[in-house]
């Protein structure tokens, strides 16, 4: 379209302006209907705020007004203080000795158990004491029968036979020489038989002995017919029978076990020493045992033996403790606790609180103080040391005579976190 600067192109910018007029109208009408919706929506709030009394001054943020909290202090009501059931105590000096806890298992004193067996191959005739049975020394046990006992007591028998028979001769030999009745040659081989013979008994005694004949029993030793292949089995300690795994009639070699005798009367208390923890420890460091079966009464004693071996797989040294058990209540195989006094420069008066006292806040340690009115605690942060029987060494952060609360930190630390994160106080 070509347009022409005349009295037709005067018309056609007329028109234009009517056009722009008619859009201004429009779009003053629009922002009228929305004042009006807005004043609308805005008018039940106002009669709300009306209702409730909230009528605030310009420049106001609309919050409670909380008073002003005091970093680091936790305020309890009185209520609260109740509840909660806090302890005070009184910080101190006091001799910290350093205690190192582990733990261990009752053990049967080697040199007090026997394992008691036969030396030879034998039937089972007779089992005379049973499972938990104590026994003196010497007491018989059981009875066996063994071929080869009894071919070595016929053996035995014998060789003593022909041993009287030896000297018999050799004695009628020595008188008839003495009369010139018999010849020189005559007594010396009658000798010569007495000797061999007696030779013959000592070996067939010897092998009596290893087949475990004492010498009283060799020397009542006779004929018994088919009781002669019969022995007995003696405990050779005063003990109880831990263990009989046999039966009547089984057979039993010098490998079987027929009963494991023990006198329980000491007891070995093994326990682990770990590495970090052998440089306070030594042979006559002080020891108290606990058990779970008894726990109000612990055991007490030393070492007396410190392994040179660190084991690879528990990085920890087998200890030992000598443990009395005269009146039997102390059972090999039970666990306990056990809490070592270590040497060292531990062993110094100190500043200590209850463990319950401290708590953990991130990487520091806290404790808190009471202050001013009731039910008013101020965190401290301290710096802690060892841990030795319920107690923690501070090194800084406290003083002599300073009140802390020794139970119940926990639950003002907790209040503590919820007041810095804007939870408010407890009431």
């Amino acid at each position: 379209m070509m347009w022409h600067f005349g009295n037709g192109s005067l018309m056609r910018l007329s028109g234009a302006g009517n056009f722009a007029r008619t859009f201004l109208f429009l779009g003053i009408l629009v922002g009228l209907v929305n004042s009006m919706d807005v004043a609308l929506a805005a008018a039940p709030e106002a009669e709300h705020a009306e209702e409730h009394g909230e009528d605030h001054e310009p420049g106001e943020s609309g919050e409670h007004g909380d008073e002003q909290r005091e970093e680091g202090v936790v305020a309890l009501s009185e209520s609260a203080l109740l509840a909660t059931g806090l302890q005070i105590e009184k910080v101190e000096r006091s001799l910290f000795r350093r205690l190192i806890h582990t733990t261990g298992e009752l053990k049967l004193h080697p040199d007090r158990v026997a394992r008691v067996g036969p030396r030879i191959d034998g039937r089972i005739l007779k089992l005379l004491a049973q499972e938990g049975d104590r026994v003196r020394a010497k007491q018989v046990l059981a009875s066996l029968i063994s071929v080869e006992l009894g071919e070595a007591k016929a053996e035995f028998l014998a060789r003593k036979a022909r041993l009287d028979l030896s000297k018999s001769n050799y004695k009628r030999s020595e008188g008839l020489r003495k009369k010139g009745i018999s010849s020189e040659k005559d007594l010396l081989e009658a000798e010569a038989e007495k000797i061999k013979a007696e030779v013959e008994v000592a070996s067939a005694e010897t092998r009596l002995h290893v087949l475990g004949l004492t010498e009283d029993e060799i020397k009542s030793l006779k004929n018994q017919g088919h009781e002669i292949a019969g022995f007995s089995i003696r405990s050779p300690i005063a003990g109880q029978v831990i263990e009989r795994p046999v039966a009547l009639g089984q057979m039993a070699e010098p490998m079987t076990t027929l009963f494991l005798i023990a006198d329980t009367s000491v007891l070995w208390a093994q326990l682990n020493v770990y590495e970090r923890d052998l440089a306070a420890v030594a042979v006559g460091s002080k020891v108290v045992i606990t058990l779970d079966a008894f726990p109000e009464d612990p055991v007490e004693g030393t070492i007396t033996y410190l392994s040179a071996l660190v084991d690879e797989a528990t990085r920890a040294a087998r200890a030992r403790v000598v443990v009395s058990n005269a009146d039997g209540r102390l059972r090999p195989g039970m666990f306990f606790t056990a809490a070592i006094e270590g040497a060292g420069p531990e062993n110094r008066l100190v500043l200590t609180v209850p463990e319950g006292a401290v708590q953990r806040l991130g990487k520091r340690f806290i404790v808190f103080v009471p202050e001013g009115g009731k039910g008013r605690f101020r965190r401290h942060f301290v710096e802690v040391g060892s841990h030795s029987g319920g107690e923690v060494e501070i090194i800084e952060g406290l003083e002599a005579g300073m009140l802390v609360v020794a139970e119940g930190s926990f639950v003002l630390k907790s209040e503590l976190s919820k007041e810095e994160m804007g939870g408010g106080h407890s009431h």
